[in-house]
Order: structure tokens, then C-alpha cells, then sequence
């Protein structure tokens, strides 16, 4: 049983309730629909690629963490962001994931967000004295670090050098 945090506000009719409602019905908060992977239809346009060998590191994450990040589809079902959670999802033979769907865009604005979901998460830059602190924890705690999408040998020679 999880904790709640400002009780108050998670109320049926409490404020945070209320506002919840205005932006769902302004389509500002997104609904989260469980779908079969089959009804999802991955974009030909999609720039992006996923190694052989990555989709099976997003498959553990997912099977570590859970499908924690929606597939977001447009009204049509084709995918705009997560063809690789769908390949993992498929390679985990999940019966159902999770998506938001995306309704208002122009088609030029799809093929722009595609484009810019994955590049603007290429173009941050780590935290190297945090990561450290960060990795050495997960390691000393017993945890399968690999889960986080680094590797061993990259995990040692981020640890070697902040030694």
C-alpha cells in the first residue's frame, strides 16, 4: 500500500482533483490507454534506430522498472515516440502497453516532434560527479547496473576516473 502525500489534495473534489479534471478536459493531461502492441503501427517516417542488441537492454529496464513511459500515438494508432518500448514490449511478449495519444498536431508538426523527442534528449550532458555517486550506490547496493542502460566496463571507467 503506497503512502499519499497532501491527502487534501488528492480528494475526490479537492483542488488538485479539480484542476486535474480542467486540464483532462482541456486535452492538456493525457489519458493513459492499455492497448495490444498489434493495434499500434510503428511510423515509416520514424529517423530513429534501434540496435539488435538494444531492444533487449530496454526489455530488461521495462521487466526491472516496469513499462513506466507511455507510447505516445497519434489519433490514427502510428506511434510518434516509443517504437523501441514497443520492440521490447514485443520481445517481452507483453499482451498490453501503455500509450497516450496525441491528438491536434499538423502532420508537419508529427514528423518535427518525432525528430526532436529523440534529439533533444541526445544534446543533454551528464552530471559526471552525481553519476558517480549515483553508479558506486547502485553497485555497493547489489543492484544489476547494466538495467540503467550503461555497461559494465562503462560503469568501471566512470568510477575509475572519479577515483
Amino acid at each position: 500500500m503506497s503512502q499519499r502525500v497532501n491527502p487534501p489534495y488528492g480528494e475526490p473534489g479537492g483542488e488538485f482533483a479539480q484542476r486535474r479534471e480542467q486540464l483532462r478536459q482541456a486535452s492538456v493531461l493525457p489519458n493513459i490507454d492499455f492497448r495490444s502492441p498489434d493495434s499500434l503501427t510503428p511510423n515509416p517516417r520514424n529517423p530513429r534506430t534501434h540496435s539488435r542488441r538494444q531492444i533487449p537492454h530496454i526489455a530488461e529496464s521495462i521487466k526491472a522498472f516496469g513499462h513506466l513511459v507511455p507510447i505516445l500515438i497519434d489519433e490514427k494508432g502510428v506511434i510518434l515516440a516509443g517504437h523501441g518500448r514497443l520492440a521490447a514490449a514485443n520481445l517481452l511478449g507483453l499482451r498490453t502497453v501503455p500509450t497516450v495519444m496525441v491528438s491536434g498536431l499538423s502532420e508537419v508538426q508529427k514528423r518535427a516532434f518525432m525528430i526532436a523527442d529523440n534529439r533533444l534528449a541526445e544534446k543533454a550532458g551528464w552530471d559526471k560527479e552525481i553519476l558517480e555517486i549515483e553508479l558506486q550506490g547502485l553497485v555497493t547496493m547489489g543492484f544489476e547496473v547494466e538495467v540503467t542502460g550503461f555497461e559494465v566496463p562503462e560503469v568501471d571507467l566512470v568510477l575509475d576516473a572519479a577515483a
